[in-house]
């Protein structure tokens, strides 16, 4: 209001227009887990018409971080001049972008550069995926999501972004592209990180951006190691077009298995497949 105002004292015949985010929308976070919360549940307990900034950050490539940090700097990793400059420290906050705390309180203590690039790309493709999956089943009271940022402008060592330096796609890049389909089965799960002998749970969704009513048959399947777990089987009956429709919750207690991630796989018969990689912990 105040811009407003001294835009219209001082230059009246230019108009002032307002930037985000206005009344109802919502920024942020920016980070895959904050004061707590996985961007899981922020944004499943968040109300936004609009959100008009939000960010997941992960490492570059193990090639791309090898042009621009020495090599008696690469590992271990610490706050040195060159991941300070490239922005894997005090970008924002002291661990900012490159987020060694978060990755450590998942991984534990990486034995090599390839672990961080690893975990934190899983983080970030499991992250965005999660935020733009729970904005579009909060339609039609929200009707924007616009991550931050798109594609970086210089060879960094972690961030935002979905493209490195000049046009080179991140995994999360394709992990978005498929969230955003027309038409895709989805799994509302509330957290990233679950243990064998816990309930597994989720809230099957059916997604349809389309101009037409599409009908599908959801299978929903779970991975871990050799085994492969039947949980759901959905027939969606019709979904009208821009609409969402809400399947069943399923609940499955996660075998003793020796493996550190899992797969959940919805089938969809018209081949619009979606999946989830978890983190499992035996």
């Amino acid at each position: 209001r105040l811009l407003n105002k001294l835009c219209y004292e001082l230059d009246f015949e230019r108009p002032y227009i307002m930037t985000s985010p206005l009344q109802g929308m919502l920024h942020g976070c920016y980070v895959f887990e904050f004061e707590g919360q996985q961007v899981f549940q922020m944004f499943q307990n968040a109300k936004g018409t609009a959100y008009s900034e939000f960010g997941v950050p992960s490492a570059a490539n193990v090639e791309n971080l090898r042009k621009i940090i020495p090599e008696d700097e690469l590992f271990p990793i610490e706050k040195s001049k060159s991941w300070v400059y490239h922005h894997g420290f005090k970008a924002w906050s002291e661990e900012r972008w490159l987020c060694m705390d978060v990755f450590r309180k998942y991984f534990g203590e990486p034995s090599c550069l390839e672990d961080v690039v690893e975990g934190t790309q899983w983080m970030q493709c499991e992250g965005y995926k999660a935020i733009f999956e729970e904005a579009r089943r909060q339609w039609p009271y929200c009707s924007m999501a616009v991550n931050w940022c798109y594609n970086e402008p210089w060879l960094s060592a972690a961030n935002n972004c979905l493209l490195t330096y000049p046009s080179e796609k991140k995994p999360a890049y394709y992990s978005v592209r498929d969230s955003l389909r027309n038409s895709i089965p989805t799994a509302r799960v509330p957290k990233f990180d679950w243990k064998a002998g816990e309930n597994f749970n989720f809230e099957l969704w059916y997604l349809n951006d389309a101009p037409e009513t599409v009908s599908d048959t959801v299978r929903a399947t779970l991975t871990i190691g050799d085994q492969v777990i039947e949980l759901a089987n959905w027939e969606t009956g019709e979904v009208a077009a821009c609409a969402n429709k809400q399947g069943a919750k399923v609940v499955r207690e996660l075998p003793w298995v020796d493996a550190k991630d899992m797969t959940l796989t919805l089938e969809s018969a018209n081949g619009n497949t979606n999946a989830y990689r978890l983190m499992y912990k035996k």
